[in-house]
């Protein structure tokens, strides 16, 4: 308990805090030292945002409890991809997890009357998304789907990579592709769809911005939604992660490939929030914006392309 409250008291004013060199090395170095693991009540907290999101989170998952002592997640780039949003704007967050994205881009959605899906095949994942949603009142904004995006209809079985202690009951999911027994917490199934037959049965009829983060599946999700992206060409911010990405047997150059006749310019992360031109298309890009060429150059400066 006393270590519980240390730990609250040094995080709350560091959340209020503006970004700092360091800041997101706190919470692996502080977290273990005050925080009882074998107690789920002294894991899961509920936290504001320095955005203003409300999010219940789980301070034994590494992809989650950075934010607990930074008081944001990717708070740089949620700023550039919420400029871009526009009256009645529709989002897809493919790779939901818990929903620090959803939520972020979901609470902006609201006051546009847009609309968010969020897609998140993993149950304790989608659980607690369901949750975040109804924390911050978005239930009639962001739309929760529990199922994987890839290139096939079905069932798939799912690896649940390891968060920082075994006792997470959240973590990436992985699809089980290749050598991924390093990082293997458990399996589960889900049901896995195509963004094409996605977007028929829930009539989403428009899109202008996509993340998509689903640890090296990305290339299978846009195959399964060439006539939906051809459709809407959206703005794609992809994570494209070379080691997960050489589990499915693809590199970028096979996304590049993708896009080759449809127009696309693509702009390679620089920092945590600017985007500079691909000059050279290499097969370890990563975290990339894949950009139409139409793009005006107003919503190019608010991305933060530089170049």
């Amino acid at each position: 308990m006393l270590r519980s409250i240390v730990r609250n008291s040094i995080a709350a004013p560091l959340r209020a805090l503006p970004y700092f060199r360091g800041k997101y090395r706190l919470a692996p170095v502080l977290i273990p030292l005050l925080t009882d693991y074998q107690n789920e009540q002294d894991c899961l907290v509920e936290v504001k945002l320095r955005d203003g999101s409300l999010m219940r989170i789980d301070l034994r998952s590494f992809t989650e409890q950075r934010s607990f002592f930074a008081g944001d997640y990717d708070g740089g780039l949620l700023k550039r991809f919420a400029s871009i949003l526009q009256p009645e704007s529709v989002v897809l967050d493919v790779g939901a997890n818990v929903g620090f994205y959803s939520i972020s881009l979901g609470r902006k959605l609201k006051t546009l009357g847009g609309k968010l899906w969020a897609i998140e095949p993993v149950s304790p994942n989608y659980d607690r998304l369901v949750y975040n949603i109804q924390l911050n009142h978005l239930e009639e904004t962001v739309f929760p789907l529990q199922t994987a995006l890839g290139n096939e209809t079905g069932w798939i079985q799912l690896h649940l990579s390891k968060g920082t202690d075994e006792l997470s009951t959240t973590g990436n999911a992985v699809l089980c592709q290749g050598n991924t027994a390093t990082v293997v917490a458990s399996n589960c199934s889900a049901p896995i769809t195509t963004l094409d037959a996605l977007a028929r049965t829930h009539n989403i009829t428009a899109c202008d911005f996509i993340k998509v983060d689903i640890e090296g599946a990305e290339l299978e999700f846009l195959r399964g939604g060439q006539k939906f992206l051809a459709t809407h060409r959206p703005i794609i911010y992809g994570e494209f992660n070379p080691d997960w990405c050489q589990q499915f047997g693809y590199s970028f150059l096979d996304v590049a490939e993708f896009f080759s006749s449809w127009n696309y310019r693509f702009y390679q992360q620089v920092g945590r929030d600017r985007f500079i031109p691909v000059q050279t298309i290499t097969p370890t890009l990563q975290d990339v914006l894949l950009i139409p060429a139409e793009t005006g150059v107003e919503t190019l400066a608010k991305l933060g392309v530089k170049g």
